[in-house]
This record gives structure tokens, C-alpha cells and sequence, in this order.
């Protein structure tokens, strides 16, 4: 189960946080499955970061990271919400695309 509060300084932590919140959603294996990454822009400003893992059959999950909101929300592989986060501590977005 994915806890209604998350707290994290690091970018790396937040990323195996999020992967592995939809691979227990999904019955994935963490190891298994393909992990994708990009940060989201709102015209020159980058305000998040969308992360979608594959696994077989084309299944698709996803999560994104609001960053000016401090939440998570997290996407099954139909596309319908699942789960929403509020990050109390969160780092900072990378300065250059993943």
C-alpha cells in the first residue's frame, strides 16, 4: 500500500519510491520491468517529472510528479488514479532532462 505521505531530499529515492509504488500496484517485478523518464514543462519552466514503467503484455503505469504541488499521482495501467502523495520534503528537479 502506498502511504498518503512521503518524505524525500533525494531524486534517486523518490524515483525507486514511485517505481516501486506501481510495481506493487501492478504485481510487477521491479527488475523486470522498463522505466522511462522525462520532466514536464509548463513553456520554459520545468514544474515536474512523469515517470511510466512497461511490463509485459504492452502494460503501462504511470506517475507524476507535480513539483510546485509536492504531490504524487499515481496511474494504473487503465489510465484511472490510484493513489495521490503529498510530498512533505522533496528535492529539487534536475537542471538539465533525464
Amino acid at each position: 500500500m502506498i502511504p498518503l505521505v512521503y518524505s524525500t531530499n533525494s531524486l534517486h529515492d523518490l524515483e525507486q519510491f514511485i517505481v516501486a509504488g506501481l510495481c506493487a500496484h501492478e504485481n510487477l517485478d521491479q527488475a523486470q520491468v522498463k522505466v522511462q523518464r522525462s520532466l514536464l514543462r509548463k513553456g520554459d519552466a520545468k514544474i515536474g517529472l512523469f515517470i511510466r514503467i512497461s511490463g509485459p503484455r504492452l502494460m503501462q503505469s504511470q506517475a507524476i510528479w507535480i513539483e510546485p504541488e509536492n504531490r504524487l499521482l499515481f496511474y494504473n495501467s487503465a489510465g484511472k488514479r490510484f493513489a495521490t502523495v503529498k510530498l512533505a520534503e522533496a528535492p529539487e528537479l534536475p537542471t538539465v532532462s533525464i
